[in-house]
């Protein structure tokens, strides 16, 4: 984070940052990294992928989405998953990638557990 310790869109306290905004009125882009990083690693989290398009579902903006999601992977360090899924895929390309993000998963546990048992 750079040296400014608030803007209109944060407020860093000694108990961590605040957004007093929602989401769609934030306009700071540092402000907007730090808040979508933390969205998209609860999602990766949940999901082992991130559909973008589901960041409007914390509240952000398609705008906001487009411009601001490949930034907010390197202020906050967001894990990446092994499947992004862009806002435009249609609704059987969104199932075939969700699919094959399970297969990617299943297939590493797989290979722990294999080389766990010593197989």
């Amino acid at each position: 984070m750079s040296e400014r310790l608030s803007c209109p869109d944060m407020t860093v306290t000694h108990d961590g940052v605040i957004f007093p905004r929602p989401r769609p009125e934030m306009i700071d882009p540092e402000a907007i990294g730090l808040r979508m990083a933390g969205d998209m690693a609860a999602r990766i989290r949940a999901a082992q992928y991130l559909d973008l398009s589901d960041l409007t579902k914390d509240g952000w903006t398609n705008d906001q989405i487009e411009l601001h999601w490949p930034h907010a992977f390197q202020l906050k360090g967001a894990p990446l998953p092994p499947v992004i899924i862009p806002p435009q895929t249609t609704t059987l390309g969104r199932e075939i990638i969700e699919q094959t993000a399970t297969v990617i998963a299943l297939a590493a546990f797989l290979g722990v557990l294999f080389v766990a048992l010593g197989a």
